[in-house]
């Protein structure tokens, strides 16, 4: 790796370690103020479901800064894994960096999918749990916890929808990046076949 590279290397990692933890700092935030939420609603003799559905509106104001993390993770990776020249002088025998090995690969749908399942579930469970205890208000003519009711219901679907846009969106680029790494080896292939022949 020549001198530039590197520096552009480490670099990219520090930024990919910081993104992680800025999303990890995210949901910690959501998990602590839905916590805050629950001992509002249900921490004295009277019940205040109500309060349950201030969950939906916080969970839609912190799923686009996971989102964004997870794109910008997704754009590190594949800067750090393919973009990243390695010198030629680097020695053949060497291990690849962990970002394009074969076993970040192999294991990168697995972790998509569980990634994305855990976010649906801390973000959006929480959400539906206060729509269906909120449900009788939903029915309620003409009261705001009624309009605060079905508008919570549309901030519960664009978290969700949010959420697998951004999974169908990273598993369709590792898979235009598989195809192209692939395209790229047949081609390298037939190339050392000829020079042989």
């Amino acid at each position: 790796m020549t001198e530039a590279t590197s520096v552009y290397y480490q670099s990219a990692s520090q930024h990919f370690v910081s993104r992680f933890q800025m999303r990890d700092n995210v949901t910690l935030f959501f998990l602590a103020a839905t916590g805050t939420i629950l001992s509002v609603a249900f921490g004295s003799d009277a019940v205040q479901r109500e309060v349950l559905l201030v969950l939906p509106y916080l969970a839609l104001a912190c799923t686009p800064l996971v989102v964004h993390h997870n794109v910008m993770l997704g754009a590190l990776l594949t800067y750090l894994s393919k973009e990243i020249a390695h010198a030629p002088s680097e020695s053949e025998s060497s291990p690849p960096p962990f970002e394009s090995s074969l076993a970040l690969d192999s294991s990168f749908d697995l972790a998509l999918n569980l990634r994305t399942i855990g976010q649906l579930i801390v973000l959006s469970l929480p959400s539906v749990l206060a729509l269906v205890i909120n449900f009788p208000t939903a029915g309620q003519a003409t009261t705001s916890t009624s309009y605060a009711y079905w508008f919570a219901v549309v901030c519960v679907l664009l978290t969700a929808a949010m959420i697998v846009s951004v999974h169908l969106l990273q598993k369709h680029h590792m898979d235009h990046l598989r195809t192209r790494a692939a395209v790229a080896t047949a081609n390298d292939g037939d190339d050392s076949e000829e020079s042989h022949g």
